[in-house]
Protein backbone atom coordinates (compact mmCIF):
# COMPACT_ATOMS: atom_id res chain seq x y z
CA UNK A 1 0.00 0.00 0.00
CA UNK A 2 0.98 3.47 -0.76
CA UNK A 3 1.24 5.90 1.93
CA UNK A 4 -0.36 8.99 1.37
CA UNK A 5 1.98 11.88 2.13
CA UNK A 6 0.40 15.27 3.17
CA UNK A 7 2.53 18.21 1.50
CA UNK A 8 4.08 20.73 3.88
CA UNK A 9 1.72 23.77 2.57
CA UNK A 10 -1.38 21.62 3.63
CA UNK A 11 0.17 20.68 6.88
CA UNK A 12 1.45 24.15 7.65
CA UNK A 13 -2.42 25.51 6.75
CA UNK A 14 -3.74 23.14 8.99
CA UNK A 15 -1.52 24.24 11.96
CA UNK A 16 -2.48 27.53 11.31
CA UNK A 17 -6.29 26.76 11.13
CA UNK A 18 -5.86 25.04 14.84
CA UNK A 19 -4.12 27.92 16.38
CA UNK A 20 -6.76 30.32 15.28
CA UNK A 21 -9.60 27.86 17.17
CA UNK A 22 -6.84 28.02 20.02
CA UNK A 23 -6.97 31.58 20.31
CA UNK A 24 -10.53 32.39 19.92
CA UNK A 25 -11.15 29.42 23.28
CA UNK A 26 -8.49 31.60 25.18
CA UNK A 27 -9.93 35.09 23.75
CA UNK A 28 -13.69 33.27 24.61
CA UNK A 29 -12.59 31.98 28.35
CA UNK A 30 -10.86 35.19 29.05
CA UNK A 31 -13.30 37.30 28.46
CA UNK A 32 -15.90 35.15 30.57
CA UNK A 33 -12.87 35.38 33.04
CA UNK A 34 -13.26 39.18 33.07
CA UNK A 35 -16.48 39.42 33.22
CA UNK A 36 -16.52 36.83 36.36
CA UNK A 37 -14.05 39.56 38.06
CA UNK A 38 -15.74 42.63 36.88
CA UNK A 39 -19.45 41.22 38.00
CA UNK A 40 -19.65 38.59 40.07
CA UNK A 41 -22.07 39.41 42.46
CA UNK A 42 -24.56 39.52 39.55
CA UNK A 43 -23.06 36.18 37.74
CA UNK A 44 -23.43 34.31 41.55
CA UNK A 45 -27.17 36.13 41.95
CA UNK A 46 -28.09 34.42 38.06
CA UNK A 47 -26.45 31.32 38.97
CA UNK A 48 -28.74 31.51 42.36
CA UNK A 49 -32.08 32.58 40.35
CA UNK A 50 -31.26 29.20 37.33
CA UNK A 51 -31.10 26.76 40.81
CA UNK A 52 -33.81 28.36 42.40
CA UNK A 53 -35.93 27.84 39.22
CA UNK A 54 -34.62 24.60 38.44
CA UNK A 55 -35.46 22.84 41.57
CA UNK A 56 -38.81 25.10 42.10
CA UNK A 57 -40.65 22.92 39.71
CA UNK A 58 -40.34 19.96 42.18
CA UNK A 59 -39.92 21.40 45.51
CA UNK A 60 -42.24 24.26 45.07
CA UNK A 61 -44.47 24.06 42.08
CA UNK A 62 -47.28 26.87 40.98
CA UNK A 63 -50.29 26.74 42.94
CA UNK A 64 -53.56 24.96 40.56
CA UNK A 65 -57.02 25.93 40.93
CA UNK A 66 -59.00 22.84 42.17
CA UNK A 67 -63.26 22.75 42.10
CA UNK A 68 -64.54 21.23 44.62
CA UNK A 69 -67.38 21.52 47.75
CA UNK A 70 -67.63 22.71 51.21
CA UNK A 71 -70.77 22.64 53.08
CA UNK A 72 -72.52 21.45 50.24
CA UNK A 73 -71.76 24.41 48.08
CA UNK A 74 -69.06 24.35 44.97
CA UNK A 75 -66.60 26.40 44.73
CA UNK A 76 -62.89 26.78 43.46
CA UNK A 77 -59.45 26.60 45.47
CA UNK A 78 -56.07 28.12 44.59
CA UNK A 79 -53.86 25.73 46.71
CA UNK A 80 -50.29 25.09 47.21
CA UNK A 81 -49.24 21.39 45.68
CA UNK A 82 -47.06 21.32 49.15
CA UNK A 83 -49.65 22.34 51.44
CA UNK A 84 -51.80 18.98 50.37
CA UNK A 85 -50.89 16.78 53.32
CA UNK A 86 -53.04 13.80 51.59
CA UNK A 87 -56.13 12.24 49.69
CA UNK A 88 -58.48 10.29 50.90
CA UNK A 89 -61.45 8.24 49.55
CA UNK A 90 -64.81 8.17 50.59
CA UNK A 91 -66.59 5.81 48.17
CA UNK A 92 -67.20 8.13 45.34
CA UNK A 93 -66.15 11.30 47.25
CA UNK A 94 -62.36 12.07 47.05
CA UNK A 95 -60.69 14.42 50.26
CA UNK A 96 -58.15 16.76 49.94
CA UNK A 97 -57.08 17.57 53.16
CA UNK A 98 -54.47 20.88 53.67
CA UNK A 99 -52.08 21.45 56.43
CA UNK A 100 -53.25 24.80 56.58
CA UNK A 101 -56.59 26.55 55.76
CA UNK A 102 -57.50 28.10 52.31
CA UNK A 103 -60.22 30.54 51.38
CA UNK A 104 -62.23 30.19 47.74
CA UNK A 105 -61.31 32.00 44.29
CA UNK A 106 -62.90 35.42 44.82
CA UNK A 107 -63.58 35.70 48.18
CA UNK A 108 -62.26 35.28 52.07
CA UNK A 109 -65.24 34.07 53.64
CA UNK A 110 -65.17 30.55 53.50
CA UNK A 111 -62.13 29.63 55.12
CA UNK A 112 -61.48 25.39 55.06
CA UNK A 113 -58.61 22.76 55.24
CA UNK A 114 -61.06 20.22 53.92
CA UNK A 115 -62.07 20.04 50.35
CA UNK A 116 -64.23 17.83 48.80
CA UNK A 117 -64.37 16.32 45.29
CA UNK A 118 -66.15 13.34 43.06
CA UNK A 119 -62.90 13.66 40.81
CA UNK A 120 -61.01 10.29 40.64
CA UNK A 121 -57.70 9.29 41.71
CA UNK A 122 -55.63 9.19 38.54
CA UNK A 123 -56.91 12.34 36.85
CA UNK A 124 -56.72 14.62 40.26
CA UNK A 125 -53.31 13.18 40.55
CA UNK A 126 -52.63 14.17 37.17
CA UNK A 127 -53.62 17.67 37.86
CA UNK A 128 -52.47 18.19 41.40
CA UNK A 129 -48.69 16.70 40.43
CA UNK A 130 -47.76 16.80 37.12
CA UNK A 131 -44.10 15.97 37.97
CA UNK A 132 -45.54 12.22 39.57
CA UNK A 133 -43.01 13.16 42.70
CA UNK A 134 -45.13 14.34 45.46
CA UNK A 135 -47.79 12.26 46.02
CA UNK A 136 -47.11 8.39 46.82
CA UNK A 137 -50.66 6.01 46.75
CA UNK A 138 -50.04 3.98 49.74
CA UNK A 139 -53.55 1.56 49.32
CA UNK A 140 -56.50 1.56 47.37
CA UNK A 141 -57.82 4.32 49.33
CA UNK A 142 -55.13 6.74 49.79
CA UNK A 143 -52.32 9.03 48.42
CA UNK A 144 -50.18 10.97 50.67
CA UNK A 145 -47.33 14.08 49.94
CA UNK A 146 -44.14 12.22 50.93
CA UNK A 147 -43.33 15.42 52.38
CA UNK A 148 -45.46 14.74 55.53
CA UNK A 149 -45.18 11.48 56.21
CA UNK A 150 -42.46 8.82 57.51
CA UNK A 151 -42.62 5.18 57.15
CA UNK A 152 -42.72 3.27 60.25
CA UNK A 153 -42.57 -0.44 59.60
CA UNK A 154 -46.14 -0.75 57.86
CA UNK A 155 -47.75 2.36 58.62
CA UNK A 156 -46.96 6.01 57.93
CA UNK A 157 -46.43 8.03 60.30
CA UNK A 158 -46.93 11.96 60.44
CA UNK A 159 -44.33 14.10 60.04
CA UNK A 160 -43.91 16.99 62.99
CA UNK A 161 -44.77 19.59 60.24
CA UNK A 162 -48.23 18.45 60.27
CA UNK A 163 -49.42 17.81 64.27
CA UNK A 164 -52.48 19.85 63.92
CA UNK A 165 -53.92 17.16 61.84
CA UNK A 166 -56.10 14.52 63.46
CA UNK A 167 -55.61 11.52 64.63
CA UNK A 168 -57.32 9.76 62.14
CA UNK A 169 -54.63 10.61 59.61
CA UNK A 170 -51.90 10.67 61.91
CA UNK A 171 -51.54 6.64 61.07
CA UNK A 172 -51.85 5.03 57.74
CA UNK A 173 -51.64 1.56 56.65
CA UNK A 174 -49.13 0.79 53.92
CA UNK A 175 -50.02 -1.84 50.99
CA UNK A 176 -46.75 -4.24 50.69
CA UNK A 177 -46.71 -3.27 47.25
CA UNK A 178 -46.23 0.72 47.69
CA UNK A 179 -43.86 0.13 49.89
CA UNK A 180 -40.90 0.33 47.44
CA UNK A 181 -42.15 3.29 45.64
CA UNK A 182 -42.75 5.49 48.77
CA UNK A 183 -39.18 4.82 49.73
CA UNK A 184 -38.20 5.49 46.49
CA UNK A 185 -40.08 8.81 46.39
CA UNK A 186 -39.09 10.07 49.76
CA UNK A 187 -35.37 9.32 49.11
CA UNK A 188 -35.42 11.82 46.51
CA UNK A 189 -36.96 14.37 48.13
CA UNK A 190 -34.64 14.24 50.80
CA UNK A 191 -31.89 14.07 48.42
CA UNK A 192 -32.85 17.03 45.97
CA UNK A 193 -33.72 19.01 49.04
CA UNK A 194 -30.40 18.86 50.53
CA UNK A 195 -28.49 19.29 47.28
CA UNK A 196 -30.51 22.71 46.69
CA UNK A 197 -29.71 23.46 50.29
CA UNK A 198 -26.20 22.93 49.74
CA UNK A 199 -25.75 24.38 46.52
CA UNK A 200 -27.61 27.52 47.86
CA UNK A 201 -25.63 27.37 51.13
CA UNK A 202 -22.05 27.55 48.49
CA UNK A 203 -23.35 30.59 45.84
CA UNK A 204 -24.55 32.46 49.21
CA UNK A 205 -21.40 32.32 50.68
CA UNK A 206 -19.49 33.18 48.08
CA UNK A 207 -21.62 36.15 47.52
CA UNK A 208 -21.54 37.31 51.02
CA UNK A 209 -17.54 36.52 51.25
CA UNK A 210 -17.74 39.03 48.47
CA UNK A 211 -19.24 41.61 49.96
CA UNK A 212 -17.33 41.20 53.02
CA UNK A 213 -13.70 41.55 50.80
CA UNK A 214 -15.67 44.77 49.09
CA UNK A 215 -16.70 46.04 52.37
CA UNK A 216 -13.31 45.99 54.45
CA UNK A 217 -11.30 47.10 50.96
CA UNK A 218 -13.93 50.09 50.97
CA UNK A 219 -13.71 50.52 55.09
CA UNK A 220 -10.05 50.75 55.08
CA UNK A 221 -9.90 53.60 52.35
CA UNK A 222 -11.93 55.98 54.92
CA UNK A 223 -10.65 58.22 57.18
CA UNK A 224 -9.63 57.33 60.55
CA UNK A 225 -11.95 57.77 63.92
CA UNK A 226 -11.19 60.26 66.44
CA UNK A 227 -10.72 57.49 68.83
CA UNK A 228 -8.50 55.51 66.69
CA UNK A 229 -6.45 58.86 65.91
CA UNK A 230 -5.92 59.47 69.41
CA UNK A 231 -4.69 55.94 70.42
CA UNK A 232 -1.95 55.78 66.86
CA UNK A 233 -0.72 58.83 68.30
CA UNK A 234 0.38 57.23 70.98
CA UNK A 235 1.56 54.06 69.61
CA UNK A 236 5.04 54.06 67.93
CA UNK A 237 4.51 50.35 66.25
CA UNK A 238 7.02 49.00 68.80
CA UNK A 239 8.54 45.70 67.48
CA UNK A 240 7.26 46.34 63.85
CA UNK A 241 9.65 48.53 61.35
CA UNK A 242 8.47 51.94 61.25
CA UNK A 243 5.62 54.01 63.15
CA UNK A 244 2.10 54.92 61.88
CA UNK A 245 1.50 57.82 59.96
CA UNK A 246 -0.52 59.77 62.75
CA UNK A 247 2.30 58.97 65.48
CA UNK A 248 4.86 60.64 63.09
CA UNK A 249 2.55 63.20 62.95
CA UNK A 250 1.66 64.09 66.06
CA UNK A 251 5.87 64.05 67.14
CA UNK A 252 6.70 66.69 64.13
CA UNK A 253 3.87 68.96 65.20
CA UNK A 254 5.15 68.27 69.18
CA UNK A 255 8.52 69.19 67.63
CA UNK A 256 7.48 72.41 66.20
CA UNK A 257 5.12 73.47 69.82
CA UNK A 258 8.30 72.46 71.94
CA UNK A 259 10.59 74.86 69.29
CA UNK A 260 8.43 77.31 67.38
CA UNK A 261 11.20 79.21 66.00
CA UNK A 262 12.81 76.22 64.09
CA UNK A 263 10.96 75.57 60.77
CA UNK A 264 7.57 76.99 61.48
CA UNK A 265 7.76 80.14 59.71
CA UNK A 266 8.67 81.37 56.39
CA UNK A 267 11.47 83.14 55.35
CA UNK A 268 11.81 86.97 55.29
Amino acid sequence: MKKSHTSPDAEIKKLKATVKLLRNEISEKNRLLQSYERDWALKLFDDLQTIQNEYSILLKPPPVVVKGSFKNQGYSFQINVGDIVGLFSKRRTKVILLNKPVSYVGGDETVTDVIYTETGFPELLKHLDQSNFHFCQVNRSCCVNIRYYDLVSTELVIDKMAHGISEKYARIKISKSYIADFIAKKNAYRHISSLQKNQFRYILDSIVSGLNSFTKNKTMSKAIKPADNSANQQNVNKGTSGTNKQYSQNQGNRGQQMNPKSGGKKGK
